[in-house]
């Protein structure tokens, strides 16, 4: 889904999804957690495995908080700037993300990511959410369209994380 798929959410809607995540995250892991453990395996393990996208559940917990940081900023300089430009990477799973830390680790940065972004949507006045920010090699996006791509990147990356805990859990 994309970030149309929300776009009847209103700023609370957005704000109350993108806090939801880190709870959201934590409750998936724990759940495979605990199967696993029953097997013998240990979180850290598990989240080094790669699913079915090539991609680990550390990579997938990396790359939420990495995009929530990146929406988070141009939220920031789309409140304050006249005519903001931001980088491409607001828009996209590319980039380089950080896996070297444990799985409790990644889970407590994105549950700092999601409550600092979830913080700024709260700091956009209702007045402020039509404002746009320019995307270098894309459409310009208001205020409200940015909250709705974080909701789209929560969903997309909890379902990448249910697929690749399912996945290496065989």
């Amino acid at each position: 889904m994309d970030r149309t798929s929300y776009s009847s959410l209103s700023r609370s809607d957005s704000r109350t999804a993108v806090g939801s995540y880190p709870r959201r995250f934590r409750t998936l892991v724990r759940e495979n957690e605990r199967a696993k453990a029953s097997a013998g395996q240990e979180l850290a393990e598990i989240f080094g495995l790669v699913g079915p996208d090539g991609v680990s559940a550390a990579t997938i917990v990396a790359t939420v908080t990495t995009r929530f940081g990146t929406i988070e900023e141009a939220l920031r300089v789309g409140a304050v700037l006249d005519n903001p430009r931001v980088g491409r990477e607001v828009l996209t799973d590319t980039g380089s993300v950080d896996v070297a830390s444990g799985a409790e680790q990644l889970l407590a940065a994105l549950e700092t990511a999601a409550g600092s972004l979830a913080t700024r949507m709260d700091s956009v006045e209702n007045h402020d959410v039509g404002r746009t920010v320019s995307v270098d090699g894309a459409e310009s996006l208001t205020l409200l369209d940015l909250m709705h791509e974080a909701v789209a990147v929560g969903r997309h990356q909890l379902d990448a994380l249910e697929a690749t805990l399912a996945f290496v859990s065989r």
